[in-house]
């Protein structure tokens, strides 16, 4: 059983007993009935016709509908455990997704990762609202059958016993197949949404390049693929609802059967079987099979969602080093603004820093240069300790990053991706960093957009800063993304800046603007770490490295004033 299964199922012990404890009255209630029944109607045969008939009439009809009833709240008490459950694993896949560090992130595919919110846990969580609602309601009813038939003394179990025996074996053998067709249709269903989302994602690319009829082709035979194993799953679900269905009536056929060749069988008996073989045998012999489709498929769900919370986590920020030294932090900047010493990061066998050793003086702007795959954006990471590395030790402005909070040793940082991230907002809330933000502050919006070289493109848009990016930022270019990020962060007063090649999507002359106004302008005093392919900018800084083979080489000393 999978460990996030079983440790939803026993959690809140005392509920779950008491739930299924309405199970157990409400099959209770249903047995009173069905012998009131019984009882009504040998004594009405016999000519009763004193209060005591009546007595027992009004017991049946009593004890049938308390079983109705008991069964509807049992049903909507365990709806209410599974919104419950519900929130509790959506809140671990959340805490986990925010918690990742980067190398876990590529283990699941964006498309992966939504699928866990939009159907496996809705696949777990049917176990409350469907299946253990069942157990509780069928099952107990279920087992107790064999033992009210054989109150019945004129009425043998055994042949409805078999019976519903070998019904109940046919439909669960279905019901397994079922549960196989649908795991391959939830497959074949989840690779044709991801050829979709692919080809939306990249849509104008793909027109362009003329690559339409091969995603075209990709998608309808992924389509085909769904819909052969849709096909098996509705037939194989069609056979197994069709002995679902006669089922029931084959027990009734086997009662009136043993009634004809037996006389001695009494009519209150036979009315017993009937509504015994109705009210407790109709339910499991319909219900039963799809519940193991269900219990099957919630199993699968709960695998995957394990695996993903399996996945390598950041360090904790609650360890006990790290909440002693939590305090505000004021630089001191007589110390190195970043000293790092023995850095060393390996992914996948692959060395890709070796025992790294640097300071950055405050206030000054480094650059790092190397070929492409270097492992140049990935030192702005061990930085941000975005990914898994060892450092011998690691200090900012004198204080140990080691032992600080990830959240404040990242608030610390303002970082400017090679990729501009920009939101599904429009310019003012990308460049604040914040959703529907008051237009009081457009004045320093427009001040920060001013130095990033975004004011001309700004004036060329009708909507001015209520412009909508788009999705991805779909409306923007790349240079015009990057120039967005970067005014973004120089809102954020950070005084360390990690800018990863944020000007290669940039022409000259906006490069030069960024270079005086913002790089060695506005941002003159802060610590900058520069990654950048883009010579123009080296003889601005005060020194440059090059990574090459996982180290660092100085190239320049102290070129700037």
């Amino acid at each position: 059983m999978a460990r996030l299964v079983t440790s939803i199922v026993l959690q809140r012990p005392i509920q779950r007993s008491l739930l299924f404890s309405l199970g157990i009255l409400s099959t209770a209630a249903a047995l009173a009935g069905v012998f009131a029944q019984k009882f009504f109607v040998d004594s009405l045969k016999a000519g009763q016709t004193d209060l005591t008939l009546w007595t027992l009439l009004l017991s049946a009809a009593f004890g049938l509908f308390t079983a109705q009833a008991l069964q509807a709240l049992c049903k909507y008490l365990f709806v209410r455990e599974g919104t419950l459950v519900h929130r509790a694993i959506s809140e671990k896949i959340y805490e986990q997704t925010l918690a990742l560090r980067g190398e876990s992130r590529f283990k699941f595919t964006i498309g992966e990762t939504v699928s866990l919110y939009a159907q496996d846990v809705n696949a777990v969580v049917s176990l409350f609202e469907e299946v253990l609602p069942l157990i509780a309601n069928a099952g107990v009813p279920l087992i107790c059958f064999p033992f009210a038939l054989m109150w019945l003394d004129d009425l043998p179990p055994a042949p409805l016993l078999v019976t519903a025996g070998l019904n109940l074996l046919i439909c669960l053998f279905l019901a397994r197949r079922q549960a196989f067709l649908f795991g391959r249709s939830k497959a074949a269903t989840a690779a044709r949404v991801a050829v979709i989302n692919e080809w939306l994602q990249n849509m104008r690319a793909v027109r362009m390049l003329g690559w339409s009829k091969n995603f075209e082709d990709k998608i309808f035979t992924a389509r085909g693929s769904e819909t052969e194993a849709r096909l098996r799953q509705v037939s194989n679900g069609s056979a197994m609802n069709g002995v679902m269905q006669v089922a029931p009536y084959m027990l009734n056929a086997v009662a009136l059967a043993y009634t004809a060749l037996r006389p001695e069988v009494t009519a209150g008996s036979l009315v017993a079987a009937l509504w015994l073989c109705g009210v407790f045998m109709v339910r499991p012999l319909r219900s039963f099979p799809w519940a193991l489709v269900n219990t099957l498929d919630a199993f699968a769900s709960a695998r995957r969602i394990e695996n993903y919370l399996a996945l390598e986590r950041e360090p904790s920020e609650q360890s006990s080093i790290a909440a002693a030294e939590k305090t505000e932090f004021t630089p001191q900047k007589q110390n190195p603004a970043i000293r790092v010493r023995g850095l060393r990061l390996e992914q996948n066998g692959k060395v890709i820093l070796d025992n790294i050793d640097f300071e950055i003086p405050a206030g000054r702007c480094v650059a790092v240069t190397g070929a492409v795959g270097s492992g140049k954006t990935m030192l702005l990471h061990a930085l941000l300790r975005e990914v898994a590395c060892d450092f011998e030790s690691y200090e900012i402005f004198g204080r140990n990053a080691l032992t600080m909070p990830l959240s404040e040793l990242r608030a610390l940082y303002g970082f400017v991706p090679q990729d501009g991230f920009v939101m599904s907002a429009n310019i003012r809330d990308n460049v604040g960093f914040d959703y529907n933000l008051p237009t009081d502050s457009d004045a320093q919006t427009l001040r920060r957009l001013e130095v990033s070289a975004f004011s001309y493109d700004l004036s060329k848009m009708s909507e001015g800063l209520n412009t909508e990016i788009g999705e991805r930022g779909v409306n923007l270019s790349g240079g015009q993304r990057q120039r967005i990020s970067l005014a973004r962060a120089g809102g954020m007063g950070r005084e360390l800046l990690l800018l990863d090649d944020c000007l290669s999507a940039v022409d000259v002359a906006t490069e030069k603007h960024l270079i005086d106004q913002l790089l060695f302008g506005e941002w003159k005093t802060k610590t900058r770490l520069l990654v950048t392919h883009r010579l123009s900018v080296l003889p601005f800084c005060h020194q440059v490295w090059r990574l090459s083979d996982g180290r660092l080489h100085e190239e320049i000393g102290s070129i700037a004033p």
